[in-house]
């Protein structure tokens, strides 16, 4: 009669591990939803796309910053207190960023407060998985739906942000993470926190403060190298638009319509190296610089027949 009912066991599990799943989703949720909304929300707060993208950058390096201290809160707090603080800032921050009338206010709910938020809830609720579910095989199962709920968080965040921006506000993208907060805290309640069998440790406000610093200079590099992958080319002046070389510069008579600047070897459009691929120069004013093929199609202008054209 009782075969297809899941077990009290089971249904005591599931009560334990759904408010720690929507946790973890809703703060790798906040960590991508705003990058589909970046220049609705700067037209809507009349300021810069740029302010935007440093708001999101700051979120990220304040919760990686204090994810260490965060941690250490969690063993002088306790699990669930320190999880129900977290939910609760976080979910002021998601408030305040609703209703934000500037850039300022919006980088102080959703920067600030929501990264201190993530860093206060989050190694809770992989500790409380660790000493609620001393079964490895159990253990390891509700590790992986945690972290499926983490990559599904961050998944879903540039859709659901879209769709929720497009279709209401993207102000009522942060009204729906303070509503799943809320039903979160309601959820936690069920949370029974194993007591601590040690002594309660001290923080240590010095190691706290150079393991933040340490993981902001990581983050902040990774985040910078996205902007600064490969080197730089050479700035190389072009052609003056308003002077044409002269018609003894040129092997063959100039495309149709060209008013200076480099041209193409396929087409006619100006491109950004002064190198001719398809012309090339044949007057003795140039500096012909041979092919990797060896012949000596194009040219760079030298110093000389810059000034004279």
């Amino acid at each position: 009669m009782n075969a297809g009912r899941p077990s009290g066991s089971a249904v005591a599990a599931s009560a334990v591990i759904l408010p720690l799943a929507l946790a973890q989703f809703i703060c790798s949720f906040a960590a991508t939803n705003m990058n589909v909304a970046i220049s609705t929300i700067a037209d809507d707060l009349h300021t810069s796309v740029f302010s935007i993208q440093t708001a999101i950058t700051l979120f990220t390096l304040t919760m990686a910053a204090l994810m260490i201290p965060g941690s250490k809160l969690t063993d002088i707090w306790g699990r669930k207190r320190c999880f129900m603080a977290g939910l609760v800032v976080y979910g002021t921050g998601a408030l305040l960023a609703a209703v934000a009338p500037g850039i300022g206010l919006l980088t102080f709910g959703y920067a600030i407060l929501e990264g201190v938020g993530s860093a206060l809830l989050i190694p809770p609720i992989y500790i409380l998985v660790t000493v609620m579910f001393p079964d490895i095989k159990s253990r390891a199962k509700y590790f992986g739906i945690v972290s499926g709920a983490a990559g599904l968080g961050a998944a879903a965040g540039p859709l659901i942000g879209g769709v929720v921006t497009s279709a209401i506000s993207w102000r009522a993208s942060f009204l729906l993470q303070v509503a799943v907060v809320a039903a979160i805290v309601v959820l936690a309640r069920q949370l029974v926190d194993p007591p601590r069998t040690e002594r309660a440790p001290h923080f240590d406000l010095a190691g706290a403060v150079l393991s933040a610093l340490g993981l902001v200079f990581v983050v902040l590099g990774i985040l910078q190298s996205r902007n600064r992958s490969g080197a730089t080319a050479p700035s190389i002046p072009a052609w003056p638009s308003s002077r044409r070389p002269p018609a003894s510069c040129w092997r063959r008579p100039p495309p149709t319509g060209w008013r200076g600047g480099a041209t193409s070897a396929r087409s006619s459009s100006p491109v950004s190296s002064p190198r001719w691929s398809a012309w090339g120069c044949s007057c003795s004013s140039c500096a012909r610089t041979p092919a990797s093929s060896g012949s000596s199609r194009g040219c760079w202008p030298s110093a000389s027949a810059w000034a004279s054209c």
